[in-house]
């Protein structure tokens, strides 16, 4: 089977997969035969592309969200608990450090507080496992990895919602309007407010 074959497989189960061992499973493989295929070909991990797939799903799926009267969302901190919680647990063939990273960055990520100094603080970590053991495992910075999460929410809240933008920068953890927009802008390509223009549903 083709790593093409096994993330249509992914994809179409991806309501009951909550890890890799799950995929072996549906495919009657081991896990680490499995993950030592998505290392060798395929760019993201294989924990990775199940979180991005599980993240997709969900928000594809939630029910309409009309903003009430004064631009307020009533149902947006529900969205950020229910997105948290479909969030998988880090692989736990990983590292205990970086583990612990993802546990907490997906328990935390819309904190205001949720930065690399405060997670460092909070496990008592070195920098060392920050610079080459959160990349080697997930191919992304930790800086990257909170940014995906809130920027992954502030698409969503921009297309289905009229919340003004400041307000949603707060709601996804940036605490000015300006450093929102300049993280979606190199993100994304282009501004928070072009975006809502051209991607309201």
């Amino acid at each position: 089977m083709s790593i093409s074959e096994i993330k249509n497989r992914i994809r179409r189960d991806i309501q009951i997969i909550d890890d890799p061992d799950d995929v072996a499973n549906l495919l009657d493989i081991s896990a680490e035969t499995l993950r030592n295929r998505f290392k060798q070909e395929a760019y993201d991990r294989l924990w990775m592309f199940i979180l991005k797939e599980r993240v997709k799903h969900f928000l594809e799926n939630l029910p309409p969200c009309p903003t009430g009267e004064n631009g307020q969302f009533p149902n947006a901190e529900k969205i950020l608990d229910s997105y948290r919680s479909v969030l998988p647990d880090p692989d736990r063939t990983w590292l205990r450090d970086v583990r612990e990273i993802i546990a907490l960055i997906n328990d935390n990520p819309f904190d205001f507080n949720l930065n690399v100094n405060w997670i460092k603080d909070e496990l008592d970590i070195s920098d060392k496992t920050y610079t080459q053991k959160f990349n080697y495992f997930t191919r992304m910075r930790v800086t990257e990895y909170i940014r995906w999460h809130r920027l992954v929410m502030a698409k969503y809240l921009l297309s289905h919602s009229s919340v003004k933008i400041g307000g949603i920068a707060l709601m996804i953890g940036y605490n000015s309007l300006s450093a929102f927009s300049k993280a979606f802008s190199q993100e994304v390509g282009c501004s928070p407010k072009i975006y809502r223009a051209t991607h309201s549903a």
